[in-house]
């Protein structure tokens, strides 16, 4: 099976998953807010981001191992693949502990992350302990997950991590309409987090006859290298974290408990289109790091700029299509909408962000693990200082355009530098001018889409929401493609898919 067919599997597979994952979310978070209120929504969103922070933990290891799990696979080393698992299933009980014991220390402060105390009956530290729970679980009994990506079975995962979703959101939705109760809608989260944990560990016993059990140690010198590794990874995702993070914490402390659910409630929008566009660059983490183990720099390199393109071509529809469309979107959702100059600023950071997850793949796959680990550190000083300042002179927009802002200094040029100059022996100028090519493409089209939306008639309904959006879509769609024509990379994207329907069709052809 080719690299572009195990990628198209996989990415199929995940983009199948989230949309139907995505949708049942959506229903969940309108009846979460309508049912149990704004600040139970942003409490629920301010303890995650206090998770995401403990999570880090991890400091990267996953992407440490599974850089060296691909080696030995293609090697196939099955006694050094074995090493490796046993040596990743030890650092995740450690992990699992660290978080556990963390967690349990901030309960005292709670209180300190919020302008005002909640309405609401319950202690803050009741609810938050089952979503500590549910954190330590996922790391106790997840990290099985990490032997399917590496044999590039990700599709595998995938599966087993949405039929989870499907049934924990099913649950909580169930939960929401009878109950209205806080503490089993969280209860049901922390009972699908064993239950995924545990059937991913089943399959990939049986699947893969490996042990994760061997008493076999790595060698001195590559516990060194692995080390190291992850030293300059826990900087990266340390940071990542933080910045991430710093906006929803800033408004939770300066703002209210209020506009962290409805911030909260865009941003999972957002996030569940990253997840649902990402499943295109999760596809392609292993075939890049096969790529990059058997191809030349040169090929490498085009590769990369395909994978540019095409994440400008998905990021750039999407992104055009929500400049018009969040506000009415949002306001029929949940009852409450942003600022939209606050939209405008998020829809940036959310194609930064795209175009940084696609120069992510390609670092980690390359293995650039140690160079420029600073730069994360100096885009989460930058985000924190910036927001701080801007909070306390323009609210809201002021935490955003600190992210903006420090994110443009930084993650948005040096990169994209560290992937092309050190791993491809390139000049980055290249990426830089496309950068700008592709940003100023999206504004144009979403200058035009602002203009077609001032003569429609106001959405009064689930119809007019529906052919708005879709009427969007397709503009946007159809200017994108037609500006992406100027760009060479789109014909050989375009090819690929030609190849890749060849090579299904062919298959189907000889199954029947």
């Amino acid at each position: 099976m080719s690299r572009t067919t195990k990628t198209a599997r996989n990415s199929a597979v995940g983009l199948f998953c989230t949309i139907l994952s995505s949708l049942l979310s959506f229903v969940l978070r309108a009846l979460f807010i309508r049912l149990l209120g704004l600040e139970y929504a942003g409490v629920n969103t301010l303890f995650t981001d206090i998770l995401n922070i403990l999570n880090l933990a991890d400091l990267g290891f996953n992407n440490a191992i599974l850089f060296r799990l691909y080696k030995s696979i293609a090697d196939g080393d099955d006694e050094k693949t074995e090493i490796l698992l046993s040596t990743y299933r030890k650092i995740c009980y450690v992990v699992s502990a660290i978080i556990a014991v963390a967690g349990l220390a901030l309960i005292p402060f709670l209180s300190h992350f919020v302008k005002e105390a909640p309405t609401f009956s319950e202690p803050l530290w009741s609810l938050y302990i089952i979503v500590l729970a549910t954190s330590v679980a996922n790391h106790l009994l997840g990290y099985k997950n990490t032997l399917l990506i590496a044999k590039q079975d990700r599709y595998i995962s995938t599966v087993i991590q949405y039929i989870s979703i499907f049934l924990r959101n099913g649950l909580q939705i169930l939960v929401l309409a009878v109950f209205k109760n806080i503490y089993l809608y969280l209860l049901v989260s922390l009972f699908t987090a064993v239950l995924q944990g545990l059937v991913s560990g089943i399959v990939s016993v049986k699947r893969y006859k490996l042990s994760w059990f061997t008493k076999k140690k790595l060698p001195k010198s590559e516990v060194k290298e692995l080390t190291k590794d992850v030293g300059a990874l826990s900087v990266y995702k340390v940071c990542r974290t933080l910045d991430a993070t710093v906006d929803t914490f800033l408004i939770s402390k300066f703002i209210s408990v209020a506009t962290t659910a409805i911030y909260g409630s865009i941003n999972m929008l957002l996030s569940a289109m990253n997840e649902l566009l990402g499943t295109f660059n999760d596809g392609m983490i292993a075939s890049v790091g096969d790529l990059n183990a058997s191809e030349d720099k040169s090929h490498v390199s085009s590769v990369f700029y395909q994978s540019f393109h095409f994440t400008y071509l998905i990021y750039g529809i999407i992104t055009a299509t929500f400049v018009p469309f969040i506000s009415p979107f949002s306001q029929w959702w949940i009852g409450n909408t942003l600022d939209e100059k606050c939209i405008y600023i998020m829809l940036i950071n959310f194609m930064m962000y795209g175009f940084g997850l696609n120069v992510a793949t390609f670092r980690n796959s390359m293995g650039i693990f140690t160079k420029g680990w600073i730069r994360p550190a100096v885009t989460a000083v930058l985000n924190l200082l910036f927001s701080l300042l801007l909070v306390n002179y323009v609210g809201l927009i002021g935490t955003l355009l600190g992210t903006l802002i420090a994110r443009t200094l930084t993650l948005v040029w040096y990169d994209p530098w560290l992937v092309i100059h050190h791993g491809m022996k390139k000049s980055p100028v290249k990426y830089y001018l496309r950068y700008i090519l592709y940003m100023c493409f999206t504004a144009l089209i979403s200058v035009v889409l602002l203009l077609v939306r001032s003569v429609l008639p106001s959405i009064n309904g689930i119809l007019s929401l529906i052919w708005q959006g879709a009427l969007y879509f397709i503009i946007s769609a159809v200017l994108t493609l037609l500006l992406g024509a100027f760009i060479p990379e789109q014909k050989s994207i375009f090819n690929r898919v030609l190849v890749l329907l060849q090579e299904l069709t062919s298959k189907f052809r000889k199954a029947k």
